[in-house]
């Protein structure tokens, strides 16, 4: 799932940068990201965006968001974060991470334990612009990126793996254990539109395709993501294919648009 919270971006087909719903005042977006597990698919995080102000300078313009992470199983767990969007006129400019979750937590990933906590804490990467996103796509069919790579370290809470029964397993101590990430963007494509329904409605979006590579401690882990945007609410889906026995991938959901 980290390969999916990476790369998230938003994404517009408008004629200009204020049609966008991340560049109007006022808008909420709620995501939430399901992982895969051994029982099937499973509510990992929630995060919330809400445009706090939007001003206009220089030929820019800029949106002034707060992006809240939310656990699904203890809405006590928490994490909030400022961040600024730039559309120059021509693009919206998106760092990296944007959509992803910065934090997961405990109480998610093992729904019955009674330790609270982080689960997954990435380093913000918000400084840099990894895609390039033009106000106008129709007949474009690759996407220009920012940076093509990012790096990110990772730092986990979590249960050390014994022989233990997993009930007692559970009831021990955490570990916290660091990796570092590296995410490598091959190639953005476009592959025409499609009518995507999630919780938040029914969107026309454009799909969008990534080729990339991630290296979990140098150890290459090919990825491929297919996404869905639609011209005014940006990201409604995003489906990952992951080349690990390790990761079964996932998928990011638009539910609620206001």
């Amino acid at each position: 799932m980290v390969l999916i919270l990476s790369i998230a971006f938003a994404f517009t087909n408008a004629q200009d940068c204020s049609s966008h719903a991340l560049m109007r005042k006022g808008s909420r977006l709620e995501y939430v990201t399901y992982a895969t597990g051994a029982h099937g698919n499973f509510k990992m995080a929630r995060t919330v965006f809400e445009v706090l102000q939007v001003m206009d300078s220089a030929g820019s313009r800029y949106s002034s968001i707060v992006k809240r992470g939310i656990a699904v199983n203890d809405t006590s767990d928490h994490y909030e974060k400022p961040i600024v969007l730039k559309c120059d006129g021509k693009n919206l400019l998106f760092p990296g991470n944007f959509f992803g979750a910065d934090t997961t937590y405990l109480c998610d990933i093992y729904p019955t334990v009674k330790k609270r906590g982080y689960y997954l804490a990435l380093t913000p990467i918000q400084q840099v612009i990894t895609n390039i996103i033009p106000l106008q796509l129709d007949g474009v069919t690759k996407l220009p990126v920012g940076a093509t790579q990012v790096e990110q370290k990772l730092t986990f809470r979590n249960f050390p793996v014994s022989e233990q029964p997993e009930e007692q397993r559970l009831e021990g101590p955490l570990e916290v254990t660091e990796r570092n990430a590296t995410f490598i963007i091959k190639d953005i494509r476009v592959e025409g539109k499609k009518t995507i329904t999630t919780a938040a409605g029914s969107f026309t979006c454009y799909k969008v395709v990534v080729d990339s590579d991630y290296l979990m401690d140098s150890h290459p882990i090919g990825s491929k993501f297919v996404m869905y945007f639609n011209n005014e609410v940006g990201l409604v889906k995003v489906v990952s294919e992951v080349d690990d026995k390790d990761n079964k991938g996932g998928s990011v959901e638009l539910v609620s648009v206001k």
